[in-house]
């Protein structure tokens, strides 16, 4: 549904104004700047969204499945040291033109060594963002670490963060019985691995509840984004493992 903020203040002075008749006109146009400067600060700011989660989770490769950012990916040892932001040109959102930024944060986890640094990367970043998406590893069943960073960590950081958080599945294709089950050419699922994976997503969510119990219902999702599809015969058309319009391919909900 589309807003016109402008019109929506206009109203809201007006009516403000004819409940408090006593208010100086020099001092209500003073009120009525600060206010209208405010909200035009509020819609000039991009909206943010971190991914966030353990080392090695592939949360590089999910930006770079989404946005085609190039962000560099390693298999032998964490390569994203530093915030990376990615800035997201939208063509129309309700509307109106708008940039979205994306942060690929650094993997928790690493090491000893780098946990403080980690944490002081997350507590700059993450008291600015909108939205966190947790990237977690598919196959791996052991939650107690994320609930840990969860309660402990993130929890000081950003409090209210928990309450805007999704949690996505990655490498579902690994899921039982693993990639060799997985249909490359319509990037999808095949044989057991449907019901394999809803059974990830329902145990995710349940651990997600018993570190958060007062938060709400957090969506799960689940994605593949190191997958590159292979082409149909007669087609040049790839379907994409990380298509936001295409949620059965990429963030499907369960």
């Amino acid at each position: 549904m589309n807003v016109d903020i402008d019109k929506m203040l206009q109203s809201l002075f007006q009516e403000f104004r004819e409940a408090n008749p006593s208010i100086p006109q020099k001092r209500f146009d003073e009120m009525r700047s600060a206010i209208a400067q405010q909200v035009d600060q509020e819609q000039e700011q991009s909206p943010k969204i971190a991914l966030i989660g353990e080392s090695g989770v592939g949360k590089s490769s999910t930006i770079n499945a989404l946005f085609n950012a190039g962000q560099e990916v390693s298999h032998t040892e964490a390569s994203t040291q530093q915030e990376f932001a990615v800035q997201v040109i939208l063509e129309t959102i309700h509307g109106t033109q708008g940039v979205l930024k994306v942060y690929d944060m650094p993997g928790l986890g690493e090491s000893l060594a780098k946990r403080s640094e980690r944490l002081a990367t997350y507590q700059r970043v993450l008291k600015e963002v909108d939205v966190a998406i947790w990237i977690l590893d598919a196959q791996y069943r052991a939650i107690e670490s994320i609930q840990r960073y969860l309660t402990e960590d993130l929890s000081s950081i950003n409090p209210e963060l928990a309450q805007r958080m999704v949690f996505a599945l990655n490498k579902a294709d690994l899921v039982y019985p693993g990639q060799t089950h997985w249909n490359p050419y319509a990037n999808l699922p095949g044989d057991e691995q449907p019901r394999n994976i809803k059974g990830r997503v329902s145990d995710v969510e349940k651990k997600i509840r018993e570190a958060l119990p007062g938060c709400g219902n957090h969506g799960v999702v689940w994605c593949a984004a190191g997958i590159r599809p292979k082409k149909s015969r007669g087609t040049n058309r790839v379907p994409c493992a990380c298509h936001a319009s295409a949620s059965a391919r990429v963030l499907h909900s369960e």
